[in-house]
């Protein structure tokens, strides 16, 4: 790609890009050639439709201009610290604490005061700031680790940069399974989301989740803010999001519209468990909750097409073949593009996921991986346990491959799917097209509850129940 892209010129064409990258094609192994041609008809398909694209998703002029930079975006409304997020390290003794100031803060030392619920014991921690300036953003983000935090504890926390303090959050670390008092370990899993009235109802029910702690944390299966390069969305989105954010860690991975840039906003927003994972990237990680060995991993490339780089791939496998499934008996992974999707798109739900499959299935399935979270399609679609396009049992007792669900309608502005295909594949066990987000209760070592719930009504749409 980087030959390519060192022979474009102010007069290149759609059908020049897509001419290089043909005769590129012919340069790989024989065996990557039929999904690099794949590649390059997807790319020009989205290049010729890019005017439309603009169209449908009715960009003000403002908002093209900051897609091209060359509008000051600035980040906040106030010198008040906002945009406050909570996120696991991987390492449960840790809590990571994110928010945004304006950017002339971005040479001050941002500070966390905490203690212990009800503790007379005060602390403080100290971190660093970073910035970026695609698409005009002018902004402070500000991080601090907490470290030796004490387990299955309430602390109280607020955040502080150049004397301007929040108001006061609170957090409680792991673990959070008590199999002695019945009580799971409770994850949300959203996708699709954006920061649009779309979304209200399920931030709503997620506010409500995490004021009362019914939820432990959430699964983002990117498609965060729907921004597609708009700087100030990301800001409406992270401001929407406060009252679960300050409360409930987020795991998140990329989707294809946070793709600007190479992903600049995501990057830098976001602080996932690269570290203790050894990825190095915020793009794919891993980290360990109570006993569920959770992996997220980009399906991205930077042109809105399928893409996982041998890295990413070697790097997937040494981390599922390094799971102790004494300690963690459950694996769930999540990606944003499907590997089974029935939702009328040969696109996405054939070309893109046979790449993927072809990319990653056979490893999901050697590892005993139990359910794969997917989204992009926007509705909400649940497999029976399949590898390779066959259904390995109709039931969810000791299954034999995973179980694949896309949770794409968390609230996207750009509405539900249109279409489902018919008849609907033998691997497909339920199809929902309404908004709303999915819960997993990890109740042992044995038994799950996956649930997806309407954010309109509260009812349960579906529910799996998976034994081993």
């Amino acid at each position: 790609m980087t030959v390519i892209i060192e022979t474009l010129s102010t007069n290149t064409t759609v059908n020049d890009i897509i001419r290089e990258l043909d005769h590129e094609c012919q340069r790989v192994p024989v065996s990557l050639r039929n999904a690099c041609i794949g590649f390059g008809k997807a790319l020009g398909k989205t290049l010729k439709h890019l005017p439309k694209t603009l169209a449908f998703e009715e960009y003000a002029p403002y908002s093209i201009c900051s897609i091209v930079g060359e509008c000051i975006i600035p980040c906040c409304k106030s010198d008040e610290p906002e945009q406050i997020q909570i996120q696991m390290t991987g390492i449960d003794t840790e809590m990571g604490i994110t928010w945004v100031t304006p950017v002339d803060t971005l040479s001050q030392t941002p500070c966390v005061e905490y203690n212990e619920k009800n503790g007379k014991t005060k602390m403080t921690k100290c971190g660093s700031t970073s910035t970026y300036t695609f698409g005009g953003w002018k902004g402070t983000i500000n991080h601090v680790v907490l470290e030796n935090l004490k387990l299955r504890t309430t602390y109280d926390y607020k955040v502080n940069t150049q004397s301007k303090a929040s108001s006061t959050f609170e957090f409680v670390t792991p673990p959070y399974l008590n199999e002695k008092a019945n009580r799971p370990l409770r994850i949300a899993v959203i996708g699709d989301m954006g920061a649009s009235n779309a979304s209200d109802g399920t931030v709503a029910r997620l506010t409500k989740s995490a004021n009362d702690r019914s939820i432990d944390f959430i699964l983002h299966d990117g498609d965060t803010s729907y921004a597609d390069g708009v700087q100030f969305i990301w800001d409406q989105y992270y401001r929407k999001v406060q009252p679960y954010t300050t409360r409930l860690p987020v795991f998140i991975v990329p989707g294809n519209h946070e793709i600007a840039d190479d992903f600049a906003a995501y990057k830098h927003r976001h602080f996932m468990p690269s570290q203790s994972s050894k990825s190095g990237t915020n793009m794919y990680w891993s980290a360990n909750v109570d006993n569920v060995h959770i992996v997220g991993v980009s399906s991205e490339s930077e042109f809105d097409t399928a893409f996982q780089s041998p890295h990413q791939l070697a790097w997937l496998e040494q981390d599922l073949k390094s799971v102790d499934r004494q300690k963690t008996p459950w694996i769930i992974l999540m990606l944003h593009r499907p590997l089974y999707c029935s939702s009328g798109s040969p696109q996405d739900c054939k070309m893109f996921a046979g790449l993927l499959r072809s990319n990653c299935e056979s490893m999901l399935k050697k590892y005993n991986v139990d359910i794969v979270i997917q989204a992009h399609r926007h509705d909400y679609e649940s497999s029976w346990p399949v590898y390779d396009g066959i259904v390995t049992q109709h039931d969810f007792n000791k299954p034999s491959a995973p179980t694949y669900i896309v949770v794409g309608a968390s609230g996207c502005r750009e509405g539900m799917t249109s279409r489902w295909d018919t008849p609907p594949p033998q691997w497909s066990r339920k199809r929902i097209l309404e908004f709303g987000y999915a819960t997993i209760d990890v109740y042992n070592s044995t038994y799950l509850e996956w649930k997806y719930i309407g954010d309109s009504t509260g009812n349960v749409l579906d529910q799996i129940n998976i034994s081993k």
